[in-house]
């Protein structure tokens, strides 16, 4: 069996550094990572954020599990590489619209079919994974089926993703595919980290294989 663990965790120090914070190069605040397979993996909190001038922690190892998915699965991928004050999944304007912005011209530019936006929660909630759409397609029982063998999944149980300026939401409004916002327990993320990729690229495959990929 091969041991993703230790490759999500290298990938995820760039998220780490400065208190999780990360680093602002200048330039740009994202990660894109491009592949050939039209889905997009995001993760709007890879390093902390700022909601209703409170800083908010980061949802741990989600970038580093995002960005080393999107390159084994040759898929695409979005993150925040560093903290501007800011919250993508929370407000809809600024710097935090830029990063629902870039996820949109992504899916144009590159047609793509879904949005996968990872999430982290607590692990004092009763599931280890909740997701939030408003889709209910076959994708979704693929995802129920595949991320069950991690532990107890809910189906907009708590993170319903129905708020306008969630990502997955907002995402949906403005390009009409389906989009999933998945929210994975501490537990799973740091302790489960191998089997989380396993399976999730698993997901991806069977999707692929149910030609469920739209041109």
């Amino acid at each position: 069996m091969i041991d993703y663990s230790e490759k999500v965790f290298n990938m995820n120090r760039k998220y780490e550094i400065n208190n999780f914070n990360g680093l602002y190069n200048g330039i740009t605040n994202l990660k894109i990572v491009y592949g050939n397979l039209p889905i997009l993996l995001s993760a709007p909190h890879s390093v902390k954020q700022v909601r209703n001038n409170e800083m908010k922690k980061c949802d741990g190892l989600t970038g580093g599990i995002v960005e080393y998915l999107a390159k084994l699965s040759d898929t695409y991928g979005i993150t925040r590489i560093c903290n501007l004050l800011d919250d993508p999944n929370y407000y809809s304007t600024g710097i935090s619209l830029q990063y629902k912005e870039n996820c949109i011209k992504l899916i144009h530019d590159y047609h793509i079919n879904y949005l996968f936006d990872i999430h982290g929660c607590k692990n004092s909630y009763p599931f280890d994974i909740d997701i939030g759409t408003t889709n209910y397609n076959e994708e979704l029982d693929i995802l129920y089926c595949y991320l069950s063998k991690l532990g107890k999944v809910e189906v907009n149980k708590l993170f319903k993703a129905s708020n306008n300026n969630n990502v997955t939401y907002f995402v949906r409004k403005q390009t009409n595919i389906p989009c999933y916002q998945i929210e994975l327990s501490s537990d799973i993320r740091f302790h489960k980290t191998n089997e989380l990729i396993q399976e999730f690229n698993e997901i991806i495959s069977e999707i692929k294989t149910k030609k469920l990929i739209r041109k």
